[in-house]
């Protein structure tokens, strides 16, 4: 099954084969939570054209936040940020991303970071995590929460975000949490009005190898959340490409209780990633209102031998949140940067001051050939990037 379908996190995966033949143990010793400088401002490329930062990602192993507790940072065996959730709030920003000290999916937590200028990044909550996995045999997310995607709707924060149910990786679920304030959170628990078939395979339906992966966007008093649907191309996950990934779309007036939008995903592969070039389809979606148009952005997987990877992003725009245009493509890939050589991934867009504004996660790693020194040291480099263009 882990070679069928492969999820935002897939890095993680790679990366616990080559900690555990390694490293019996985590060290101890010199991390440190201050960050070494500050970044300096981007520079914007030519009008309507995207330009990922130069001195990208402002997140990894080499540059970590500011503010990440000694009791996190002492303990980490590496920082693996990922999945970045992007809101503008007051003069800064707030994000939401997942961390694994480890070097794998199991016990990924979700951190709640701060910055003036989107750059530089300091972790909230005393640098601690705002949303840990729950306790094994009580919660079904006590395999690890990843993804974070969050949406303030009057008063309350609302998270969605991934789990993989009862501890079943990597087949993906979705779950929920509020909060008054983005830092301290009560969990919902899982969607079950939409999330039953997951794990279920009869009958080859969407979402039974995934429905997870959650972008959320609140329009006048509905919330619109898009999910990543993920079944075989065939029935058995024969041929290739073998996973079939699309974006489906579901509606709530109160952020739980959730209604699909059709019997399958509003957003499938279009004519510019054909699976006869062995393209997937679509994952990992962001989506915002600007008041006008709903504006959704996805990273898209590839099967490349006997691997799978998210290479590259696309854009949709939409009138009604169902019938998605195609506005562009391929405008970040993996041959964007060196620092994310292999992987584009998890977009996070705003309009902001004029610009379009993107926070990604990629990486550099070779799947079956990373060391986990050149990890550690940045050699090969994991995290999160920003890019940006003028409207």
């Amino acid at each position: 099954m882990k070679k069928i379908i492969k999820f935002a996190l897939v890095i993680f995966g790679i990366i616990v084969i080559i900690n555990v033949a390694k490293y019996n143990n985590p060290p101890q010793g010199d991390a440190t939570s201050v960050r070494p400088e500050l970044l300096p401002p981007p520079t914007t490329g030519k009008s309507g054209e995207w330009a990922p930062y130069s001195a990208n990602p402002i997140l990894s192993v080499t540059k970590p936040p500011a503010g990440l507790a000694k009791s996190v940072s002492d303990k980490a065996f590496v920082q693996l940020w990922n999945d970045p959730s992007v809101i503008k709030e007051g003069g800064g920003y707030s994000m939401w991303a997942a961390l694994s000290t480890t070097g794998g999916p199991k016990g990924v937590e979700v951190y709640k970071l701060t910055s003036d200028d989107g750059l530089n990044w300091t972790v909230a909550n005393g640098g601690l995590s705002v949303l840990k996995p729950g306790a094994k045999g009580q919660s079904a997310d006590w395999y690890g929460v990843e993804t974070p995607a969050v949406v303030k709707a009057g008063g309350t924060y609302h998270m969605y975000y991934t789990i993989y149910k009862d501890g079943n990786y990597p087949i993906a679920s979705t779950a929920h949490a509020t909060s008054p304030d983005g830092i301290n959170w009560t969990k919902k628990g899982e969607l079950t009005s939409i999330t039953s078939m997951v794990g279920n395979p009869g009958g080859n339906p969407w979402g039974w190898l995934a429905r997870a992966e959650p972008a959320i966007t609140y329009v006048n008093g509905t919330f619109y959340l898009y999910l990543t649907d993920v079944k075989c191309r065939i029935e058995g996950c024969k041929g290739s490409p073998k996973a079939y990934r699309g974006i489906s779309l579901f509606t709530s007036k109160d952020g739980h209780s959730f209604t699909q939008t059709g019997s399958q995903p509003v957003l499938l592969q279009t004519a510019s990633y054909p699976a006869s070039q062995n393209w997937e389809g679509y994952s990992t979606p962001w989506v915002y209102h600007n008041g006008q148009t709903f504006e959704l952005y996805v990273d898209v997987w590839k099967s490349i031998g006997d691997q799978s990877n998210q290479t590259t992003f696309a854009h949709y725009r939409s009138n009604d949140g169902i019938n998605f245009t195609e506005i562009d493509t391929n405008f970040i890939n993996e041959k964007s940067q060196s620092w994310a050589g292999q992987s584009v991934r998890a977009p996070s867009v705003i309009e902001d001051g004029g610009k379009v504004k993107m926070w990604y996660a990629g990486d550099a790693l070779i799947p079956g050939n990373s060391d986990a020194d050149d990890i550690k040291s940045g050699k090969q480099q994991v995290g999160i990037g920003y890019a940006e263009k003028t409207l």
